[in-house]
């Protein structure tokens, strides 16, 4: 079917979008259907369907199962467009964020719009086409055919993550690749539909970028302005505001639009928010024309500078405003790659935020994100690690017409993240150097032009002020050696070695690490109907082509750290083995990052692989699939909180207590470090810090308790002479941070209620609240709480003997009555709360 000659792309597809004063925009998020295409298709196919979605998240919500040959057949979506047409002096643009993935665009039976890459936005100018109650579909073309259909050049090495033919479609490889995602793949219009309606000015291709020049904060810009109204443009200004200052420049006519800089001298600079406040500044236009001015809201841009050394020999090594970051983050899961969606955003972002993480990874198996992500991590100070979307395969970059999507594609990301403070990194792509170096070839070849001359030329000419890196992993003769460049490190983990490998490895920085069975919490479990069903068995990860899962690693880790014979545990209580293993994910989270978070370490920081579950189970996610933390995630909340102290064991050197601040403002404290014996108190001292703004500070454990006590039992001289140190943080007397060591294993055995003593009294609060304490005579491992309708300031912790600490419950169902009950890895049975 012909296009139209009446349907125009518009240059509306580039650059940040803007809120220009008069216009609107229209989602066009309802009303639509979706069934199969073809000839047999009939009127009771049609299901309804919700945009921005998919044909397996149609399917989902109608309550129908998700048909495994998604990829095989057809697909159409439709609507009727609910909007009058165009006015005098108006433009009404139709704009695709995302499609999923060959597909065509029909309004009132004529194609408007080709799509060919899901990552690339189309917008299509229907001012003289559209009427009210026009028809609009999406014609999605069947991928399977396409994938099965023998391309030129062949590839020079075939990756086993997913079937090759992915190398020559823009389309995301999660959904596609058994072992990582093996489905639903994305179909449909996955990102929002909208109906722009554009009055007095057009306003397109805005590109921003910001730098920090000599202590002043430079935003350049550049962007295309059209009258719609007959008016005559007669000049464009920029203006930056933060705070009680603001700064405004008149902009000058350039290469067919209009360019400037507006410089703000001493702005307050933009920090991750493990290490400062994250400031922003606000960025508007005025559009001067023959008919008065027009404002143009341009969103908010941030300062702050980006350093790192040599990436490929030493590792991702961020300064920030020149203060060494060291990062702790995850990969990141756009929700709508799993069973969420597009409002899961900030409460997932928030997640992050809270978990004490300062950097995000969005990674190249999956797909670019948009404004709203990018808004929300510069608010919330969240570093980006950006992947170009390529993965693994031999991507045909000679192809002429793959390279033009290729530049379409990377400009259009960048031009619009290009003012995000949060940009730090922008990686080539994931494992194709890895892939090529694991099947003995040539590792020259894993670094070939796409990577080493296309991309990192359309990054420069971006203007984006971030770190190129050209794959990852990266650096050294292999790719795959963590003591040089980047590294994806799952020595502890997939590849089941000792802790001790954390340190041996000399591991550089870790862009993926860890890759657990990370177990949820009970709602999780129950979600998938309890531990051994089908359902748990489809959530649990396991690499493509093996005979284990990533349960069988987290299992061989509860075995040796505890002693626990897992298969007897698990057929007689599973109920406690699915608490140790909650404890297992934790502890190992927690000893991986000390060693690289102390201060010798030459570890720049580690990424988790990866943020949230794609489906219910024990899959990887600190989430789950809900988007509820997981046990493991409030762990990493304590490992990588700005101020926190943490234990590492040194062998014959004993036990070393790191304490740090990454905060931008000093603080004295407290550290008290406590040895006990079967829950006994043997020995305890106490050390004043003065803790400098972004600093560290090292001690031996037995410097602190007045002499030697075989801290890490290496000696071994006679029996242990304890069992147990708590090493605790206090800054104004309020304790804010606080690490347990067992050097003998943690005492897993489980106790009476009474004879654990561990109880909790809860006191009212005006706001519907309560103030929680917790007490217990001995060791508590692992203690949770369970209050529905209330959540708690830390959960999954573990309680010293004869201590107490006192938690927070906040409400979020108002009036909820108080109804909660605490359990622990080493209690038989739950404890009521008593309400005081």
């Amino acid at each position: 079917m012909p296009s139209s000659p009446r349907a125009a792309a518009v240059p509306g597809t580039r650059g940040r979008l803007v809120t220009v004063a008069g216009s609107s925009r229209l989602p066009l998020s309802t009303g639509w259907q979706l069934r199969r295409s073809g000839d047999d298709a009939t009127d009771d196919d049609w299901l309804a369907a919700q945009v921005p979605g998919t044909v397996a998240s149609a399917h989902r919500a109608s309550g129908r199962a998700v048909p495994a040959d998604l990829d095989d057949v057809g697909w159409l979506f439709r609507t009727a467009v609910d909007a009058p047409a165009a006015d005098t002096g108006e433009q009404l643009v139709l704009r695709f964020d995302g499609v999923a993935t060959l597909a065509d665009i029909v309004l009132d039976g004529t194609v408007i719009a080709e799509v060919r890459s899901m990552h690339t936005p189309v917008a299509v100018d229907v001012t003289d086409l559209l009427r009210e109650g026009s028809s609009l579909e999406v014609r999605c073309a069947a991928l399977g055919p396409v994938l099965a259909t023998p391309r030129r050049p062949r590839a020079r090495w075939r990756a086993a993550l997913a079937p090759n033919g992915l190398r020559w479609i823009r389309t995301a490889i999660i959904g596609r690749a058994p072992g990582l995602a093996a489905g639903p793949p994305l179909i449909g219009p996955w990102r929002s539909v909208s109906l722009e309606r554009r009055r007095r000015v057009a306003v397109d291709d805005l590109q921003v970028t910001t730098r920090v020049v000599d202590g002043v904060g430079v935003t350049r810009l550049h962007l295309r302005v059209a009258p719609l109204d007959g008016a005559v443009i007669q000049g464009v200004r920029g203006r930056v505001s933060q705070g009680d200052r603001a700064v405004e420049q008149s902009f000058e006519r350039h290469g067919g639009g209009w360019a400037g800089e507006v410089a703000l001298p001493s702005p307050e600079l933009w920090w991750p928010h493990t290490h400062g406040s994250p400031s922003l500044a606000a960025l508007t236009l005025t559009v001067e024309t023959s008919l008065g001015p027009v404002a143009v809201d341009a969103g908010r841009v941030g300062f702050r500078t980006i350093e790192t050394p040599e990436l490929e020999r030493e590792g991702l090594a961020l300064k920030v405003n020149g203060v060494p970051v060291f990062v702790r983050g995850a990969v990141w899961v756009p929700p709508e790659l799993g069973t969420g969606g597009r409002d899961d955003v900030p409460s997932m972002l928030s997640a992050v935020a809270a978990g004490g993480m300062n950097l995000l990874r969005v990674a190249g198996t999956g797909c670019y994100e948009t404004a709203d992500f990018w808004a929300g991590c510069d608010e919330r100070g969240i570093l980006v690690w950006q992947d170009l979307m390529f993965a693994n395969f031999d991507y045909p970059a000679e192809d002429e017409t793959f390279a033009e999507q290729v530049v379409d594609e990377v400009a259009t990301v960048l031009s619009g993240a290009a003012g995000s403070p949060s940009l730090a990194v922008v990686c080539g792509g994931s494992e194709v150097e890895q892939q090529v170096a694991m099947l003995g070839l040539d590792p020259a070849l894993g670094r070939g032009p796409l990577f080493r001359e296309l991309l990192p030329d359309l990054v420069r000419r971006s203007g984006v002020d971030a770190a190129y890196v050209p794959s990852s992993p990266t650096g050294g003769e292999l790719p795959m050696r963590p003591s040089e460049g980047i590294a994806h490190w799952f020595g502890v983990g997939g590849y089941r070695r000792p802790l001790a490998d954390t340190r041996g490895a000399q591991v550089r920085f870790a862009a993926e690490c860890l890759a657990l069975s990370n177990v949820p919490g009970e709602a999780g479990v129950c979600a998938v109907g309890g531990y051994g069903t089908p359902a748990w068995v489809e959530g649990v990860p396991a690499d493509a082509h093996t005979d284990w899962t990533f349960e069988d690693v987290r299992d061989h880790y509860t075995e040796l750290l505890y002693g626990i014979d897992v298969a007897v545990l698990r057929r007689q209580e599973v109920d406690r083995y699915l608490a140790v293993s909650r404890l297992t994910s934790s502890e190992l989270l927690a000893e991986v990052f000390g060693e690289w978070r102390r201060d010798a370490s030459p570890c720049g920081g580690g990424i988790i692989l990866w943020l949230r579950d794609l489906r219910p189970g024990a899959g990887w996610g600190l989430l789950d699939a809900a988007g509820d933390p997981k046990p493991i995630w409030w762990a990493a909340r304590r490992a990588f909180a700005p101020v926190a102290a943490w234990t590492t064991d040194e062998g014959l050197g004993g036990v070393d207590v790191h304490v740090a601040n990454d905060q931008r403002e000093g603080l004295q404290g407290e550290l008290r470090i406590a040895a006990y014996h079967n829950d006994v108190l043997v020995r305890d001292g106490r050390l004043a810090i003065d803790l400098l703004a972004h600093s560290a500070h090292t001690v031996s454990a037995e410097a602190v308790l007045g002499g030697f006590i075989d801290a890490s039992y290496a000696y071994r001289f006679g029996p242990p002479g304890h069992d147990l140190l708590v090493a605790s943080l206090l800054v104004d007397g309020v304790l804010v941070s606080e690490t347990f060591r067992f050097p003998v294993g943690a005492p897993v055995a489980v106790l009476t209620p009474d004879e654990l003593g561990l109880v909790a009294v809860a006191e009212p609060r005006p706001d519907g609240g309560f103030v929680l304490t917790c007490t217990t005579a001995r060791t508590a491992l692992g203690v949770d709480i369970d209050a529905p309708g209330f959540r708690c300031d830390d959960d999954y912790f573990h309680l010293a003997p004869g201590s107490s600490r006192r938690l927070e419950l906040q409400p979020t169902t108002p009036g909820a009555p108080l109804s909660a009950t605490l359990g622990a890895v080493n209690l038989g049975r739950r404890v009521h709360v008593t309400e005081r």
